[in-house]
Parts: C-alpha cells; structure tokens; sequence
C-alpha cells in the first residue's frame, strides 16, 4: 500500500510541472498587459512601469517562470491584486470552509449512494429501482454549477425555504453539499447496483 501512494505521488510531480507550465503560459498568452491592469486605468506610465519591475513582468518569460516556481516551493504564492494580500493567508482563511464542505460531501455522497444502490438491487426492476437510476442518470447529466444555481433559484429565491447565505452551519451547508455531492452519489449509487446484482447472480 505504502508503495503504491509512493509510486503514485512520483507521478503527480510531472503532471503538476506540466498544468504550472501550462497555467503559466495562458496567463502570459491572455490580450493586455498585466501590469496596466494591476495598476489600474488612472496609473500613469511611471506607475505602471513600477508595478512592471514589482511583479518581475520586465524580465524575461523563462526566469519569471523560475522565479514563479522557486516562490511557490517555498510558500509563496505572492500578493492578491483584489484584496493585497498575501494569497497564502487568502487561502489560510479559505481552506477550513473548503475542507468542511468536501469531507461533509463525500460522507454524504458514500453514505446516500450506497444506500440508494444497494435498495435499487435488492429490489430489480421495481418501481423504486427504475426512480432511483433515473436520478442517478440526472445526476451524472447535470453539471455542478448548474445545479447550484437552480438550487438556489428554487429553494432561496421562489421557494424561500433556505437563505442564501446563512451563519448557521446546517443551513450554510446544506445546498452546497447537495451540489457538490450529486455526481458522486450518482456514479456511488450506479456502482454499487451494478456490483451487487453481480454477487446476487
């Protein structure tokens, strides 16, 4: 087992390497300049050229890619032009909320998912069965976002039942898990049918 998360972690280094690379690059690629656009449309030219050397745009593309990577390595990943601060506090505040959500979806997703499949097999063909896959279709159909959206729309904005944002952790919780969560407990519920009518025959 410790082998195989070793061998594993070795091949996530070349795939990161090539998606920094890449991330890089469109940044760079993007119409406009970067600096101008950090400074502002009221930054004279002197104020732009400052930001320019700040942010390390004037030197060329190959040594602000090392520079990028040798910050990152060691825990920099430099200063938000939104808010100016440093991005790894703006994660630090993020990452707890971030964590919260996707260990409370995957629970829920494993839990709701296995649950559904293992009725839907117990129960072939049946009514519940063919309402469970048809959800589960749903599921895996509808993209994320979208259901977030419409989850909102429904629920906040016609229904009333939840708040949009709330300082409650269930009410917080409770659309976001759903959105998060669907797709797993879709492929969850499809797998475990499948598995188990495997056994049963």
């Amino acid at each position: 087992m410790v082998k195989y998360i070793c061998k594993r972690l070795l091949t996530l280094i070349p795939v990161l390497f090539i998606v920094s690379v890449l991330v890089f690059g469109m940044v760079h690629l993007m119409p406009g300049d970067p600096a101008r656009l950090i400074a502002g449309d009221l930054a004279t030219e002197e104020d732009i050229e400052r930001v320019r050397v700040n942010y390390g745009f004037d030197k060329p593309l190959p040594e602000q890619y090392l520079n990028y990577m040798n910050n990152v390595l060691h825990g920099d990943f430099g200063i938000s032009t939104r808010t100016k601060r440093p991005v790894a506090q703006e994660l630090a505040v993020r990452f707890p909320k971030t964590l919260q959500l996707a260990l409370t979806a995957t629970l829920v997703a494993a839990m709701i998912g296995v649950g559904i499949g293992i009725l839907s097999a117990s129960m072939r063909y049946s009514i519940l069965d063919n309402i469970s896959m048809f959800i589960a279709l749903i599921g895996l159909s509808i993209p994320p976002f979208y259901l977030g959206l419409m989850l909102i729309l429904i629920f906040c904005v016609n229904l009333g039942w939840l708040p949009i944002s709330s300082d409650s952790v269930f009410t917080a919780l409770l659309l976001p898990v759903v959105t998060v969560s669907a797709r797993s407990m879709a492929v969850i519920a499809r797998m475990t049918r499948s598995s188990m009518l495997e056994v049963m025959n």
